[in-house]
């Protein structure tokens, strides 16, 4: 609402269509989010699966897909036995991890954008180096807060062995989706090269769209009559804020707008298909995300190196890491 207040009030008219998408984009969120899939008691003891594989694009992989879409077939639960405080807490871990996810992912969005625009004299970063730095970042947080949960070192060591190495042909699996989120986090920097920071983020929720897609066609899952009614609300919004948008975008001098457009479909395409395969794999095995993150940081790990030779001239005349900022370090961090 106050993106859509700062627009009207630099824009005037012109901030009309943007804001009737933003409400357009609002309602068809609310409707998917609201609609009753089951009664109240079941939806709170109802498992949510959370990913932790966090990207630079936000993206990612944060899905709370029992709140949307309601598969044939439910796992049990398991939580059966919880008390009723310890219900409470996990319903307030929850909440309190959406809203921390809603906050990154905004928050890194716009970060990013300010260190995407090109400016005479400076630098600018590469954006498989910085992917490849927050790939090196997440596999010791991955290993730390696998310690945690194990309790020691020796513990977090077992558990990989076990888990990742024993268990190899699991652990290959975990190629595909890697190799989706390497692609997607390369697309998220060639989108914000070439669109405002509004258009990147109406223009992202199409994964939400291709999520539901996925869904429906990977793990068989069924969408209500309404809810697919959300779901058309919600490109309709895009539609219209690419429309409003459009006139000032290609006035900016460096961006293509074409461009930043089909990366984020691109990025949408893959991030929708990766998280619903994860989705798929955390239900058909008992590892943790601890240990899907580890095992997806060693395919990520050499894939976002190798994406790098596409950018080894630029590379080679300012160094690896050329061309970083405070905030670009930021953003690698988040």
């Amino acid at each position: 609402n106050r993106m859509a207040l700062a627009v009207l009030a630099t824009r005037r008219w012109r901030g009309l269509p943007l804001l009737s998408a933003l409400l357009l984009c609002g309602v068809a969120y609310c409707s998917a989010i609201h609609v009753p899939l089951a009664p109240l008691s079941a939806r709170l003891s109802a498992p949510t699966t959370v990913f932790a594989r966090s990207s630079l694009a936000g993206s990612l992989p944060c899905r709370r897909y029992r709140s949307i879409f309601q598969p044939r077939m439910c796992e049990s639960s398991g939580t059966a036995s919880e008390s009723p405080e310890e219900q409470r807490q996990r319903n307030k871990l929850k909440k309190l991890s959406i809203a921390m996810l809603v906050a990154q992912n905004s928050f890194i969005t716009l970060l990013a954008k300010t260190t995407r625009v090109a400016a005479p004299g400076r630098v600018m970063y590469v954006g498989s180096a910085a992917v490849f730095a927050s790939e090196l970042v997440k596999m010791p947080v991955c290993l730390i807060a696998l310690a945690r949960s194990k309790g020691s070192v020796g513990g977090m060591v077992r558990e990989v062995k076990e888990k990742v190495f024993v268990r190899w042909k699991d652990t290959l699996l975990m190629g595909i989706p890697a190799l989706c989120y390497c692609f997607q986090n390369y697309l998220f920097f060639v989108a914000l090269s070439n669109l405002s920071a509004t258009s990147y983020q109406l223009w992202s929720q199409s994964k939400t769209l291709t999520t539901a897609l996925f869904f429906v066609l990977y793990i068989g899952g069924v969408l209500r009559p309404i809810q697919w009614a959300a779901l058309a609300l919600l490109s309709a919004g895009v539609g219209l804020v690419q429309y409003s948008d459009s006139a000032a975008a290609v006035a900016i001098v460096g961006m293509n707008p074409l461009v930043g457009v089909g990366a984020v479909l691109a990025s949408s395409f893959l991030s929708g298909f990766a998280n619903v395969y994860l989705e798929k794999m955390m239900k058909k095995s008992d590892a943790s995300l601890w240990i899907r993150n580890v095992q997806l940081g060693l395919f990520s790990i050499p894939q976002t190196a190798v994406l790098m030779l596409a950018d080894l001239p630029k590379i080679q005349l300012h160094g690896l890491f050329g061309g970083f900022t405070p905030a670009g370090w930021v953003g690698v961090l988040l």
